[in-house]
């Protein structure tokens, strides 16, 4: 066998979707030469598509072990890590690849995957100056734009938050989260037409969207005084995003002011629950 052409073979199986095809070619080239650092990150990627990220972790650092200059294998590296909810492993091997990576053109992504695990972490002032990062690189990076627009919208920076947002939406008008991250920049800015106008572009596009329902409830309950339409909203946004504390504590208040205290409080526990210290949720009278 030659180990080149073996994975030449598979690589283009890979690429086409013939996964199985591939990583029984990736195992044959592994068989013959153990240490081959591009078939164990190939196989590693292989495994991160298929949702077996530990096996992605550790075939990716055995990668890394033969070659650890190469920026591509701490990206997916990275990626993997930031899938089993490892931030601060997925955070330092993003670091690592744009320390290798330079001026490659491939940057803009490791600043935008950066940006998006700060984020996660809570490091919101970091995200953003990954984001402008990734924009640098990138101009037209629609995504990019709209987790800036998140990333402003943790800090209550809202006037940015909205000016990101807008030009997310310029970039691409179907992208649904960029709406719904101008939503909530304009009913924090008080204007709940815009926010209104914002959300219901964002569920047309979206309707599975769970940050729409979750600023479609704030505003009616904060604007419409509709409290049985804000539960609604919010009771929509649970099962499409049951990690999000604001959905959780946005019924809680919602379910306070409808008199239903027993519900309220028992949203509200999950709220904390699901973060103890989140801003969102400790910022209401309880």
């Amino acid at each position: 066998m030659n180990p080149y052409r073996a994975l030449q073979e598979a690589l283009h199986h890979h690429q086409a979707g013939r996964l199985q095809h591939a990583e029984a070619l990736y195992r044959q080239v592994l068989a013959a030469d153990p240490r081959n650092a591009d078939a164990l990150h190939l196989l590693g990627v292989l495994a991160h598509q298929v949702q077996n990220h530990q096996a992605a972790i550790e075939l990716i650092r055995a990668a890394v072990q033969q070659n650890p200059d190469d920026p591509n294998f701490y990206h997916n590296l990275g990626t993997a890590c930031a899938a089993m909810n490892r931030l601060d492993d997925a955070i330092a091997c993003y670091r690592k690849c744009l320390a290798l990576a330079r001026a490659r053109a491939d940057a803009p992504d490791a600043h935008y995957n950066l940006g998006l695990v700060l984020n996660r972490a809570g490091r919101h002032a970091e995200a953003v100056e990954s984001f402008k990062n990734a924009i640098a690189g990138k101009p037209d990076h629609a995504e990019a734009f709209a987790s800036l627009s998140a990333a402003y919208l943790a800090l209550a920076d809202f006037p940015k938050a909205d000016q990101a947002a807008r030009t997310a939406c310029a970039l691409d008008p179907n992208l649904a989260i960029a709406h719904a991250n101008r939503a909530t920049a304009r009913l924090n800015l008080d204007d709940a037409e815009g926010a209104l106008a914002a959300c219901n572009r964002a569920l047309a596009i979206d309707p599975t969207l769970a940050q729409g329902y979750t600023t479609l409830g704030m505003l009616r309950h904060c604007h419409q005084n509709d409290i049985p339409g804000a539960v609604a909203a919010f009771r929509t946004a649970q099962p499409l995003a049951p990690h999000l504390p604001e959905i959780f504590a946005g019924l809680a208040n919602a379910l306070k002011d409808d008199g239903a205290i027993e519900q309220a409080i028992e949203s509200y526990q999950l709220a904390v629950s699901l973060n103890p210290r989140s801003a969102v949720v400790h910022s209401e009278n309880w």
